[in-house]
């Protein structure tokens, strides 16, 4: 857990401020969904480990109850319950605090911030090329402009469990085998589990292969096996629909996994390859809503906004887009408070203080980021620029003026 401190929240609301212009510029609406939910409702379809990692409590009826450790489960539920009436597609968006325990992430915090978009009743490849062309956009107004995105099928790795009749251990072997890329394991893993020839050869390609365009190499070789064949000719036509949408390029990655198992079909990751970590991810969920009583197609993402706000912060503090800030200070409070409303409906943030040494309220300016400072007489003002120290003696009249006019 970690408290936010006035400069940190500052740089956060800006985060927030920019994906939420970004989501709504594509029509989604917000939802706010709730951050403590029924611990069963929670668990749905989201796989035996992030359950173990969420935080339980026991309610007074004697029911177990969680926080939200991730924001899709709460938001179908608001889906098929409360929205259920309303005409498909339904796109939304949310972002909220969600809360989970890492044990293999070094410096992640147990309460971190998300921010993503469902859209809710679309099955074919251009709703999931709508969400990656989003997902590209919504980072880029942040500032990311380095990171990649990989993308891969659920359904191939599924596939493969099912065809090898692997265990639950062996399919967390194979998984881990694949998030390492480690190829000659791999290789020994199909060997071992006897692995029919003409499948360990398509899996082989599809592990040696980088962007999505490579795929078309692999279709042939698939041709036994069609939830394979399938997977690969989705995610081509998701790519190209992307490629219209303007996404300049989408790379594959068979060993990409996700955690959660509510995935059914493409899913996705971004990453910023020079910092070593993920920023967001996603996919399609089709068989998710029916646990919830509606069968819908769904398809969408998550961004970590904490994982951002540590990517861009230094960029956000140099680029400080904020409005000024003016500490006014007055013999008369009548006189502070009729000045200081003149510059608030201007859009000038004010803050009143009693008159008090020079010096000390230089310090307090500097503390707030202020940009000047303004003690006020019956008849007179004194400006003084916080950066430079420049000093003006103005009217009353005079001094709104410079400040409205000027913005020192």
């Amino acid at each position: 857990m970690k408290d936010i401190l006035p400069e940190e929240a500052n740089l956060y609301r800006r985060i927030k401020e920019k994906l939420r212009n970004r989501f709504e510029l594509w029509g989604y609406k917000e939802v706010i969904p709730s951050t403590i939910e029924f611990s069963d409702v929670l668990s749905i379809g989201v796989g035996s480990k992030l359950v173990d990692n969420m935080f339980k409590f026991q309610d007074l009826d004697g029911k177990i109850i969680a926080l939200r450790a991730e924001a899709t489960i709460p938001t179908a539920r608001i889906l098929t319950s409360e929205l259920a009436l309303t005409p498909k597609p339904i796109r939304v968006y949310y972002m909220v605090n969600v809360f989970r325990r890492v044990i293999d992430r070094p410096g992640k915090f147990r309460e971190f911030w998300q921010a993503g978009v469902e859209l809710i009743g679309r099955r074919d490849p251009e709703a999931d090329a709508e969400v990656l062309t989003l997902l590209t956009e919504a980072l880029n107004s942040l500032g990311l402009t380095d990171f990649r995105i990989d993308v891969s099928h659920a359904a191939i790795l599924k596939e493969v469990v099912n065809e090898l009749n692997l265990n639950s251990q062996e399919k967390e072997d194979l998984f881990a085998i694949a998030g390492y890329k480690d190829y000659s394991r791999f290789e020994s893993f199909l060997e071992n589990k006897g692995c029919p020839l003409k499948l360990a050869s398509t899996l082989k390609k599809l592990f040696r292969c980088f962007k999505i365009s490579d795929l078309k190499d692999v279709l042939e070789e698939a041709e036994n096996y069609q939830t394979i064949k399938e997977a690969i000719v989705n995610l081509l036509k998701i790519n190209e629909a992307a490629e219209n949408l303007g996404v300049k390029e989408l790379f594959f990655d068979f060993a990409l996994t996700k955690e959660i198992e509510y995935y059914s079909g493409v899913i996705f990751e971004a990453s910023l390859p020079t910092l070593g970590f993920s920023v967001a991810g996603g996919g399609r969920y089709d068989e998710l809503l029916k646990k919830f009583g509606e069968d819908l197609p769904a398809t969408g993402f998550a961004i970590d906004v904490t994982e951002c706000f540590k990517a861009v912060k230094n960029q956000l503090l140099s680029n400080n887009d904020d409005g000024k800030i003016v500490i006014l200070e007055a013999s008369s409070l009548k006189l502070s408070g009729e000045f200081a409303s003149k510059l608030r409906k201007n859009g000038v943030a004010t803050i009143l203080e009693p008159i008090k040494p020079i010096e000390q309220t230089k310090r307090m300016a500097e503390s707030y980021k202020a940009d000047s400072i303004v003690k006020l007489s019956d008849d007179h003002a004194l400006v003084i620029n916080v950066k430079t120290g420049e000093e003006k003696k103005l009217s009353i009249d005079e001094a709104l003026k410079f400040i409205l006019e000027e913005r020192i």
